[in-house]
């Protein structure tokens, strides 16, 4: 998208490093970095490694947050939980992870709250990462899955992330 300019920027392929990590180990990287901004090039976008120092503090907390939920495989049970979860969002403009687990039976409120962070952290559910992710922060529905949704497609398991298609 073009910026406030009007100015429209290539993408970023960014690496996260720590800077204790990159002055650490940088001679390590220096070829995996030259890879990465070649392919990049090729692809017309630009590389950059990234340090802790280029994100926000909330952001960061953020993202340890996250790190866990978006890291672990997938279940049926995460699935299930999921599709319940967009069903009930399906028929809200926004929500919050405290609504949405009064949803749930009381049983599966904590799996439904860590099903909802792990949706946040793979992109599937949206909501603003410069703001502290609590059970209070806004979660309007992604569009994209309202419609698919709504349709009763299945959710399906790949490769450790929850994706909605039609296959069953």
């Amino acid at each position: 998208e073009p910026d406030q300019d009007g100015v429209r920027r290539p993408p970023l392929l960014g690496d996260f490093k720590w800077q204790e990590d990159l002055d650490a180990n940088g001679e390590l990287y220096a070829e995996k970095f030259d890879a990465a901004a070649k392919f990049a090039a090729i692809k017309g976008w630009v590389f950059a490694t990234i340090t802790e120092a280029a994100i926000s503090k909330t952001r960061l907390k953020n993202i340890k947050k996250l790190h866990m939920p978006v890291h672990t495989e997938g279940s049926a049970r995460h699935q299930e939980l999921a599709k319940h979860l967009f069903a009930k969002l399906a028929k809200m403009d926004i929500s919050t992870p405290a609504k949405l687990i009064k949803s749930l039976r009381k049983a599966d409120r904590e799996e439904g709250l860590f099903v909802i962070w792990m949706l946040i952290g793979r992109h599937d559910l949206e909501c603003n990462l410069d703001e502290d992710l609590t059970l209070y922060t806004e979660i309007p529905l992604a569009a994209k899955y309202v419609e698919q949704v709504c349709c009763s497609s299945m959710i399906v398991p790949g490769k450790g992330k929850l994706r909605f298609d039609g296959k069953k």
